[in-house]
Formats: structure tokens, C-alpha cells, sequence
């Protein structure tokens, strides 16, 4: 691999080649010495792991080069250890294994994980197509956060058995219910902070470490919440937060669910509804504090949370979740009326007579971009019809002296908005003037500007050029 890779002109692909070659070696090196320092010729097993090994590393050059030697290497290398492998695996040669290393059948209980972060390498396309892929995203709830957090996450049994009394474990799962909150703000966009952060379990498993050390050196009563608050908003966990008023926000919540009454029995960390207010508020008790010291309590307690968050177990206001709902379905509608024919458009069937042949779907795709096009120049064609004649504000100053109203607040308001107008109506006349053109094929080299205008008026929209107009006197 690393003669082929140098032959290609790149030192990366010599690199990994040979760190691949170097794993290989020692891979083979622990087998011999699990195998009780057998010879290696006495032992096919030693022989399999390290062309295991080899064809592993071999993936793993792969995937990290981005050069096409390299790759074309690293498949080679693959190829030739799986089949050494499975030679290995099936005896050596004279001993009736020849229909095995022809074969090039790999070891079935061998398994390769690789984890890497997201990457545009065209390197990792080939590795992907015969992996099985799985991405770990980031909870989207606080339902989802805390379930994450007890089942495989910071919180365990073990934390929770590490210092003795229930105020321990109140505070462990006030620290994670924290957690669980500011990853959920994420869900909320700006309403939940002012920049996106990523937050993730280490912030958890330092603050329980600190709270634990602490506690367990003061003792329940002994322990400086301000201390506590003030590591955990500005270094443990609000460290990444940079924006000012996320800052403030951080130690406010911490300062909410971190406080002396977390550590009492019946804590809610949602508000209960006042108590003049009609019917029995139940909406906190699944927010409430979790008084045992068995990990399947708390469990139970992640499963039964609401599937959609009360914006309140987040520290925001009830309608932030309605004006989130909103946003989503809007920009959920407007990504459906992207992949929308435009209006009017005949459907592309693509078959003729039951035949899908491909000239057909192409020759109907045609038609109905040509019929698309005539229908969005009719309608371009409509719109500059219905638009009004100039708007001059000196016209309309002396519409207003001709019936004897000038001089009073509505008359300069109504120049001042027929200034508005004017403006507005301008651009709207020459940016369909200039969609028309486009249309019409007038237009040489059309601007990106031009083009997303004329595919706003397409699909129905209000092109965001005319927006920016209107926001531009407003």
C-alpha cells in the first residue's frame, strides 16, 4: 500500500500505509501472546487477527486520505487481508483451504467501528456505502435529555451510592434536570439562547464530580451553594457560553434549580399554577423532584415526562412553545412548496403506452418546464398589468390642499405613507420588469438575485428582494 500510494505522489497515503501496517504488526504481536506463545505457523488464529488488523487499517487509510492512490491502496490492502484472513481462518495452505482463500470469505465475527466527525471527504463515501451508519444527535426535548442522561449517560447507580443522605441525590438529579434544560433550550432557537451551544455530558459528569467532592467534604449542611452556583453557570457548564445575556441567563437557572429548597422533598422544578386558579394544577408533578436511591426510579420518572416540554420546565414563557410550533410549520410548508410543480403545471407522467422509457420521461419533463415557463410569464405578465400608475406624494399634497385639509396630522401622514408607497411600488415595477425579460430570454447573464426573484414569482412567493425593500423604509 505504501509503494502504490508513493508511486501516486502522496505522502498522507504513504503515512497511514505504513501506521496501518505498523497496527497490523502488533495486532499480530498480542494474538501470538494470546495464544500462549504458540509458533505462528502452528496457529492459524494468529494469522486471521492480523489480517483482521491489516485489512482494518487498510479502511482506516482509506477513510482518512484524501488522495486517490491512497484509497485505491488501502482497498487493495482490504482485499488481500481479508483473503489472507479467511486462509488463516480456514487452515493454511496444502490443507484443503484453496476454495477458501479463492473465495476471499472474511471472518463473520470480526466487526470494524469506526467514529469520526462529520467530514466532506470524498474518501469516506466508499467506507460509508458498506458500513452500517448510525449518528448520535443531540436531544431535542427534556424528555429525551433526561432519558439519555440515566440510562447511559452521567447519571448512574454508582453516582448515586458515592455519598450518603437523599440531599446527594436530590442534588444529582437538580444538576441533570439543569443539563437536560439548557441541551432542550436548543429547540426553541432564539428564543432559547441567543447562540447555538454544544453542550454535552461532560458538562454533566464535572459538575456531579465537583458537588460530589464537595459534599462529601462539608456535608450536606456544610455545602456553599454560591460556590456551587457559580461553578457550575461560569465554568462547568456555561464555560462555552460566550453571548453576554446567555450568560446572565445561565446563572439565573442555575441559581432556579441549584438553590438550598432542591434538596427538600416535593421540590418541583416547574411552578405550580396559584392557587386561586380554578381546577387542580397537576402540569408540575412530573417535574418534581425524585425521592429514592435506586437509578430505576429516576428512569421511571425520564419515561413519564411529557412528550412535548411545558416551556416552563425550560424557564420560558407558556407561549414560546406556540410560537415555535408556528415557526417549524411555516418553514415545514415552505420546504413543501419548494418541491411543488408550479401552479398550473401539467404533471410529468414519463411513461407513454405502459412503457417507462427514458426519452419519454425526458420529452414530458420538457413539456412541462416549457409549459411551466409560459405559465410563469402569463402571470409575471398579469402582475405588472394590476400593478397602479406612479404614485407622485407632490399629487397627493395637493389632492389634500384642493378639499382644505392640509395642515392636519392625517393629511402629513398620508404624504408620508404615499412616500412609502411610491418606493415600494417603484420596485416592485422594475424587479417584474426585469423577471419578464428573464423570462422572455432578454437577459444574458442574469444575477443570482434575478433568478431567486423570478423563482419566487414561480412558485407564489414574495420575493425577498421586495422584502428587503419594504424592511428598507420601515
Amino acid at each position: 500500500a505504501a509503494e502504490a500510494a508513493s508511486k501516486g505522489g502522496d505522502g498522507q497515503g504513504v503515512l497511514v500505509a505504513v501506521l496501518g501496517a505498523q497496527i497490523a504488526a502488533m495486532a499480530e504481536v498480542d494474538a501470538g501472546r494470546g495464544a500462549g506463545g504458540r509458533g505462528r505457523a502452528g496457529n492459524g488464529g494468529v494469522d486471521a487477527e492480523a489480517a483482521a488488523a491489516a485489512a482494518a487499517a487498510a479502511a482506516v487509510a482509506a477513510a482518512a486520505s484524501s488522495s486517490a492512490a491512497a484509497v485505491a491502496a488501502a482497498s487493495a490492502a482490504a482485499s488481500a487481508g481479508a483473503a489472507s484472513g479467511s486462509s488463516a481462518a480456514h487452515g493454511g495452505p496444502g490443507d484443503g483451504s484453496a476454495d477458501a482463500r479463492q473465495s476471499g470469505a472474511s471472518r463473520s465475527s470480526f466487526r470494524l467501528i469506526v467514529t469520526a466527525a462529520a467530514t466532506d471527504t470524498a474518501a469516506t463515501v466508499p467506507l460509508a456505502a458498506v458500513s452500517v451508519t448510525a449518528s448520535l444527535e443531540a436531544p431535542s426535548s427534556l424528555r429525551a435529555a433526561l432519558q439519555r442522561t440515566v440510562a447511559s449517560g452521567p447519571l448512574r447507580q454508582d453516582v448515586l451510592d458515592r455519598v450518603d443522605g437523599a440531599e446527594w441525590r436530590r442534588l444529582c438529579w437538580a444538576l441533570a434536570f439543569l443539563h437536560a434544560a439548557v441541551t432542550a433550550r436548543r429547540a426553541y432557537g432564539p428564543l432559547g439562547w441567543a447562540q447555538s451551544y454544544a453542550f454535552d455530558e461532560a458538562d454533566l459528569t464535572s459538575s456531579l464530580a465537583f458537588a460530589e467532592r464537595t459534599m462529601f467534604a462539608a456535608g450536606p449542611g456544610g455545602l456553599s451553594f454560591a460556590a456551587l452556583q457559580h461553578l457550575v453557570a461560569d465554568v462547568l457548564m456555561g464555560g462555552r457560553v460566550s453571548d453576554s445575556a446567555d450568560r446572565l441567563l445561565m446563572r439565573a437557572l442555575t441559581s432556579s434549580w441549584v438553590n438550598p429548597a432542591a434538596l427538600n422533598s416535593g421540590f418541583s422544578f416547574v411552578p405550580k399554577a396559584p392557587a386561586h386558579a380554578r381546577g387542580e394544577d397537576r402540569s408540575a408533578e412530573p417535574y418534581a423532584a425524585v425521592d429514592s436511591d435506586m437509578i430505576d426510579q429516576y428512569r421511571a420518572r425520564a419515561a413519564a415526562m411529557p412528550e412535548t416540554d411545558d416551556p416552563r420546565a425550560v424557564g420560558l414563557h407558556p407561549s414560546a412553545g406556540l410560537a415555535t410550533s408556528l415557526a417549524g410549520s411555516a418553514a415545514l410548508f415552505e420546504a413543501l412548496e419548494t418541491l411543488c410543480p408550479p401552479r398550473g403545471a401539467p404533471a410529468s407522467d414519463g411513461v407513454e403506452d405502459g412503457r417507462a422509457a427514458e426519452t419519454g420521461a425526458a420529452a414530458a419533463r420538457s413539456r412541462s418546464q416549457a409549459a411551466a415557463a409560459l405559465i410563469a410569464r402569463a402571470r409575471v405578465a398579469d402582475l405588472v398589468a394590476q400593478l397602479p400608475g406612479p404614485l407622485s406624494p407632490d399629487d397627493v399634497a395637493a389632492a389634500i390642499r384642493r378639499v382644505g385639509r392640509d395642515g392636519r396630522p392625517l393629511a402629513a401622514f398620508a404624504v408620508s405613507e404615499a412616500r412609502r408607497v411610491a418606493v415600494v411600488e417603484g420596485a416592485a415595477r422594475v424587479m417584474l420588469r426585469r423577471v419578464l425579460a428573464l423570462l422572455d430570454g432578454a437577459v444574458a447573464a442574469p444575477t443570482p438575485a434575478l433568478e431567486a426573484a423570478a423563482a419566487d414569482v414561480e412558485t407564489g412567493r414574495t420575493p425577498a428582494a421586495l422584502l428587503a425593500a419594504v424592511d428598507a423604509i420601515a
